[in-house]
C-alpha cells in the first residue's frame, strides 16, 4: 500500500485498516453534544421527526 502523507496522496478505493472500536449511544450523545449539538442528534424524539 502507498504512504498517505496528504490528502492528495488518498486515491477513490483506498482502503484502510483499523482497530475495532465499541461506540456506544452515550459516545454518540457525548460528541454530538461538542461538536454538532442539532436536537436530531441529541432527543430521540427530534430525529423522528427528520
Amino acid at each position: 500500500m502507498a504512504r498517505v502523507e496528504w490528502f492528495d496522496d488518498l486515491t477513490i478505493g483506498m482502503q484502510f485498516k483499523s482497530p475495532e472500536v465499541h461506540v456506544t449511544e452515550a459516545d454518540i450523545k457525548r460528541f454530538a453534544a461538542e461538536f454538532d449539538p442539532q436536537p436530531m442528534h441529541l432527543d430521540h424524539e427530534a430525529a423522528k421527526q427528520t
